[in-house]
């Protein structure tokens, strides 16, 4: 009896303790609810040039948040979310402090973010919005575009009215989707909403690419005058279906005399440059057409007006450059340089309050200044103004004349010195020894460039090969054939830039290039090859997902500087026979 007795104070007092929990709860969530009630809800949707999704949720709310405004997302989207920021609509300079991946509410199976909102006036109007990888947007056989989406705002109290828009890119052409149409609303919208929609879309111009671009360097050179030229570098790594052959990338406002190089500093064709809704675009045509699971390296340059940009601030002259600004995408991981010309001193560097920005350096160098910043990931949400603040006395600009006037002095009175005091010389007797002079003509250059460059190609042409092998989009039969086939080609074209390097080995001027070619595609090969040994080891277990992506990060920046460095040799190559 006493064991019964025992065991059923024990459920009672369980029990009792569960409803105190249950109730103690149940009085939070309605403290919260009653701070504030959401007379209606908007829910903007937009695919992002890259394919990412930008979500806008207005709340209109009656009442003060005291405790922040709690809002999210189903939980199985929380892992898509690169970025949250939140303003007042009326003034979307007036941002609030947003707290990312809170609990939303009593519930844990959300992605929930806690809006700071300052105290003001009721009724107020907030605008959140959420950005989601491109990982949610997929190609299907027929190369139409599958979005997941959650239809709804998640919110910790109901809402008298929901609207939701889609707006899909220009010439996209609607298939169907799980909701009613581009244009749908809910009255009334019950808390804490968990529903998932696909939409199929086609598309038909190249106003969308599926990428994902992974690095972003800009560089920006103030002259002594005060003209600004800029520097734009793209890495980019395909994540579409289709070969992509242009890609479209966001310039400074009022950019002029823009060209684009491809990463070993050749020429491209002329980019497209428009303007549209207060943004400068530039369409870049990439020199070989980019497929699924690639990526490319490309430079757009171009000048800005230094009246835009640079103006007078006491005795001191000030650079103000907008980052991130107008562009449509997500940048991975980014860094910001600017050159001051000879002479000038830093008297401030800054940059507006921006946690995306991880690392900053100014470094002397030869009477001069240049500084760096880093950010992670980036997109317009948080875009900021970069501020220099420098010194400059506009006398350095003849300093470089002087210092060749007066070295052009120097050597003229050194060989006049030499002339002068020379004896005569005594006559000898000649000796004529032959030697056999090798000779580097324009056409020994032409070939080894063009040989290298066409095994470059054959080499891409091979890796395709084999991802359509791993797919199963061709027989293994017949890629034994085309692999045999390029391997032989392959080795045609080693002979003959191995024979030529021997060439170039034997002339002075070539040795020592030849030398930091070789080591170049040492460091090139070792590089891939270690990035393949690591991709094995994760395959069979033995390092993890993390140790992977790290050596697999260390090996692809290896590999990309030993490239940098053969195509810089190739400039100088292609620069000597003119």
């Amino acid at each position: 009896m006493k064991a019964k007795f025992d065991s059923r104070l024990f459920i009672t007092v369980m029990l009792s303790i569960l409803a105190i929990n249950i109730a103690a709860a149940a009085t939070v969530n309605a403290q919260v609810s009653n701070n504030y009630s959401i007379e209606w809800v908007t829910r903007e949707i937009r695919i992002m040039y890259d394919g990412s999704m930008l979500i806008n949720d207005t709340l209109k709310i009656n009442g003060a948040p005291s405790e922040g405004l709690l809002l999210g997302l189903p939980g199985k989207y929380g892992m898509h979310v690169l970025g949250c920021a939140a303003f007042d609509p009326a003034n979307p300079s007036d941002k609030f402090d947003v707290d990312s991946g809170v609990p939303l509410g009593s519930r844990m199976d959300f992605y929930g973010v806690k809006v700071k909102v300052p105290p003001r006036g009721s009724p107020l109007t907030v605008s959140v919005v959420f950005l989601l990888s491109n990982s949610l947007l997929r190609q299907d056989a027929e190369n139409q575009y599958i979005l997941d989406f959650p239809p709804y705002p998640s919110l910790i109290m109901q809402a008298s009215l929901c609207n939701v828009s889609i707006a899909l890119p220009n010439y996209a052409t609607y298939v169907n989707s799980t909701v009613k149409g581009l244009s749908y609303s809910r009255q009334p919208l019950s808390a804490y909403n968990n529903e998932y929609a696909n939409l199929t879309f086609s598309l038909s111009a190249d106003t969308m690419r599926l990428i994902e671009i992974s690095d972003f360097r800009r560089e920006i050179c103030v002259s002594g005058t005060g003209d600004l030229e800029v520097s734009d570098q793209y890495r980019i790594v395909s994540r579409s279906s289709q070969e992509i052959k242009t890609v479209r990338v966001v310039l400074l406002p009022n950019a002029s005399s823009v060209v684009a190089e491809d990463e070993f500093g050749r020429k491209m064709e002329s980019p497209d440059v428009t303007v549209s809704n207060s943004r400068t675009y530039c369409k870049v045509s990439l020199r070989i057409p980019l497929d699924a699971g690639k990526s490319t390296r490309f430079i757009v340059r171009y000048t800005v007006p230094k009246e835009l940009y640079l103006q007078r601030n006491g005795s001191n002259l000030e650079l103000v450059m907008p980052i991130f600004k107008d562009i449509d995408y997500y940048v991975k991981q980014a860094s910001i340089t600017f050159m001051l010309p000879e002479g000038s001193k830093t008297v401030n560097f800054s940059w507006d309050n921006n946690p995306a920005v991880t690392e900053h350096s100014l470094v002397e160098e030869t009477y001069s200044q240049k500084g760096t910043l880093r950010t992670g990931g980036s997109s317009f949400m948080n875009s900021f103004n970069l501020r220099i603040l420098y010194q400059y006395n506009p006398l350095w600009l003849s300093f470089r004349p002087t210092l060749w006037i007066w070295a052009l002095a120097v050597f003229g009175a050194v060989i006049v010195a030499l002339a002068a005091y020379r004896k005569p010389a005594v006559p000898k007797a000649t000796v004529i020894v032959k030697t056999a002079a090798v000779e580097i003509t324009r056409e020994d250059i032409n070939s080894f460039i063009e040989s290298y460059e066409e095994k470059r190609k054959i080499l891409s042409e091979i890796e395709t090969l084999e991802t359509g092998l791993r797919r199963g989009r061709i027989p293994r039969r017949m890629y034994k054939v085309r692999r045999k086939t390029l391997m032989a080609r392959i080795e045609s074209i080693n002979r003959t830039i191995e024979n030529l390097k021997e060439k170039f080995k034997a002339e002075g001027r070539y040795a020592k290039l030849m030398h930091e070619f070789e080591i170049a595609e040492a460091e090139k090969d070792e590089a891939e090859g270690n990035l393949r040994d690591a991709e094995i080891r994760h395959r069979r277990g033995e390092i993890s997902l993390e140790t992977f992506n790290r050596l697999a990060e260390e090996y692809r920046r290896r590999k990309e500087n030993a490239e940098t460095r053969i195509g810089g040799i190739l400039v100088r190559l292609r620069e000597e026979a003119g």
